[in-house]
């Protein structure tokens, strides 16, 4: 069983990644290098989600997530939503 410790809480919005990645459940973030998982908690309804990590961003300020449009439905946000994120542990 993987374990996931706290990270960081912040507002996520989310991005289209490439084409290549298609439905898939991916994120970008500055604070985790690309590869690593990260389990994703809106904060407004407790949904929850888990994606990998595939570049950084988001580059505007105040942000700590960019989502892939999976994981915006997943988590039943709009644009923005404020979010809890888990780093998976090696």
């Amino acid at each position: 069983m993987h374990s996931f410790v706290f990270l960081v809480a912040g507002i996520a919005s989310w991005f289209r990644p490439l084409p290549e990645y298609g439905d898939m459940r991916v994120c970008a973030m500055n604070l985790v290098k690309p590869g690593r998982r990260v389990l994703v908690v809106n904060a407004a309804n407790g949904d929850q989600a888990y994606c990998r990590v595939i570049g950084t961003g988001p580059f505007v300020r105040g942000r700590v997530i960019d989502l892939s449009p999976s994981m915006r439905d997943a988590l039943h946000m709009g644009g923005l939503a404020r979010v809890r994120v888990y780093v998976e542990q090696p």
